[in-house]
């Protein structure tokens, strides 16, 4: 069976990047899509604020501007506000979803919902309801708040989550993929030195972890077994409750997960408070494993048959593939946790990617991938191939969109290249 090729798309980043809006944006990057050769597109529903008119939650209005950065201290609070940034473009008129699976469709392409599973996007965009209800947010064992990520120990907290996953079922993607890679705030630790998951010290998982086991979390390491299992089943809980409600509402849809690798880059606790976004996001450690490091039980997920796919990345071999036993240990080893038929992925990062490190990336997928039992390789992200920054560095006197063309066209050559 040969490579299957797909494609996170963002709506936000590809007006943010290059004002692409409504219609025509929707077949501007699925045709070019198509036509390189990738038949699979993930899209993005959701980043801390929607990319739809959502009944939940806020749709995205006017991004990073200081009317809408609801958070203090938010990037768009701190003179980072994107000027430019038209006024008409505002997600309560622009239904993406709708738009972009009619067009896949007419291509006869798949296309996914991504679903991230974070409030915050990386340094302090917050969703509106995290906003309103910080209570609900997760609390690290020095007592700090970790911005963007609500606690799975509120059953409040996950009513939200499941009432904006039936929003997305009801759309009818082929499928839909929960994500649990991006991590939210960056700013506020999430693992320990060692690696290990550092949050969900929250009262009733405390409360409950006390009366079940006669201990304190505060008083045995952060990386007890027993209290980091513990910590994980309410992630688990989530797992059941998101998989019950898609096989109710919508059996036909697939469902999995985007999940960390061992080894990811994960804010951590420090020893010196970091006074910026910049040098809390440097201050990171590679996460001790899944389970360890970001409480997915990613072995009970497919053992209990709550996903039917399992995406992960070559983590370190992001940009340019060329160490074939780092990549494949690191897939070997994410692949150790499936226990149970379950289709296995890799994500790829392909930000600054020139035209020779894409061909890399193909190549590497389709032979050292395949050989580990991937079947779907999935780029993150489309709109990465049209910026081609990393092909401006090594073309003299092109513009940016000369440059996209190459790369662009790297993509399509390769992937005819290695597909039968």
């Amino acid at each position: 069976m040969s490579m299957k090729f797909a494609a996170v798309v963002s709506p936000f980043d590809c007006a943010w990047m290059f004002g692409a809006w409504g219609k025509p944006a929707v077949y501007w990057w699925l045709d070019r899509l198509s036509w390189a050769g990738v038949s699979k597109v993930y899209l993005r529903v959701r980043q801390c604020q929607c990319y739809y008119p959502s009944r939940v939650d806020m749709p995205g209005i006017h991004f990073w501007s200081p009317k809408n950065c609801v958070a203090e201290r938010s990037w768009g609070t701190q003179g980072h506000e994107w000027k430019w940034w038209p006024e008409a473009y505002d997600f309560r008129t622009y239904d993406a979803p709708r738009l972009f699976i009619d067009r896949a469709h007419e291509l006869g392409m798949e296309i996914y919902a991504w679903l991230e599973q974070a409030e915050a996007h990386g340094h302090g965009w917050e969703s509106r309801f995290s906003h309103e209800h910080p209570e609900l947010l997760t609390r690290n064992r020095d007592g700090q708040v970790v911005g963007g990520n609500l606690s799975f120990g509120y059953p409040e907290a996950v009513e939200f989550k499941l009432a904006l996953l039936r929003e997305i079922l009801e759309y009818r993607f082929d499928g839909v993929a929960l994500d649990f890679q991006k991590g939210g705030d960056h700013r506020i630790p999430r693992v320990d030195l060692d690696g290990v998951y550092y949050a969900h010290y929250d009262l009733p998982i405390v409360e409950a972890f006390r009366a079940a086991t006669s201990r304190d979390p505060f008083a045995i390491p952060n990386s007890d077994p027993g209290w980091l299992r513990f910590r994980a089943e309410y992630v688990t809980g989530f797992m059941r409750e998101a998989r019950a409600l898609q096989r109710r509402l919508h059996p036909e849809q697939d469902f999995g997960v985007m999940g960390i690798p061992t080894g990811k880059p994960l804010p951590a606790r420090s020893r010196t408070p970091a006074a910026t976004h910049s040098e809390a996001s440097s201050r990171s450690v590679p996460a001790a494993g899944a389970l360890e490091g970001n409480l997915e039980d990613q072995a009970a997920w497919t053992r209990e048959g709550l996903v039917d796919f399992l995406v992960t990345t070559p983590l370190p071999q992001q940009m340019s593939p060329t160490d074939p036993e780092g990549y494949r240990a690191v897939l070997r080893d994410a692949r150790s946790r499936i226990t149970a038929p379950c289709r296995f992925g890799l994500w790829q990062v392909t930000w600054n990617a020139s035209a020779e490190q894409v061909r890399q990336i193909v190549r590497a997928a389709a032979t050292w991938g395949a050989e580990e039992g991937v079947e779907e390789t999935v780029f993150f992200q489309a709109e990465a191939f049209q910026d081609a920054q990393g092909a401006s560095r090594n073309l003299a006197s092109v513009d940016r969109e000369a440059s996209g063309e190459v790369t662009w066209n790297a993509l399509r050559q390769t992937i005819r290249e290695v597909t039968p």
